[in-house]
């Protein structure tokens, strides 16, 4: 079960824990009544430095900064509204690898299958994206 831990920060992320593994979320702005729709997806998985218990890093993540800028910020873009997720990446594993794989498809089940109010995403638009490490992962995933 996906849990909230705290109201968004100044970024706008909200941080949620799935499987006692913290991740953030991007939600789109409720602006036009998008918050009743469901929603693309854009999972955006890190590289290795940024693997570990806290998700204080991801934050100023260069790469997501960009991506969230330009999806979940822009409810008018190529996508419509959309929700950019992050998870967090345990130290010592890798995307690509089976551990870290398998409950990388878990979690992302577990998030299409919440339909909460806070979280409505299109499980038939779900773009995967990454660098280094990440992308790798989604290569993996995607396989």
């Amino acid at each position: 079960m996906i849990s909230w831990c705290a109201p968004a920060a100044a970024d706008g992320s909200r941080e949620g824990r799935f499987g006692g593994r913290p991740f953030l979320a991007f939600l789109p702005s409720d602006e036009g009544g998008a918050e009743a729709a469901d929603v693309a997806v854009v999972v955006f998985l890190h590289g290795a430095a940024h693997r570990g218990d806290t998700v204080e890093p991801l934050r100023a993540d260069t790469a997501l900064r960009l991506l969230v800028a330009r999806t979940a910020r822009r409810p008018d873009g190529p996508l419509g509204p959309t929700a950019v997720l992050a998870p967090l990446c345990a130290t010592g594993t890798e995307w690509s690898k089976p551990p870290a794989l398998a409950a990388l498809s878990t979690w992302l089940g577990a998030a299409l299958d919440a339909r909460t109010s806070a979280l409505r995403l299109d499980a038939r638009c779900v773009f995967l994206t990454g660098p280094s490490m990440g992308g790798l992962g989604a290569w993996a995933w995607g396989d």
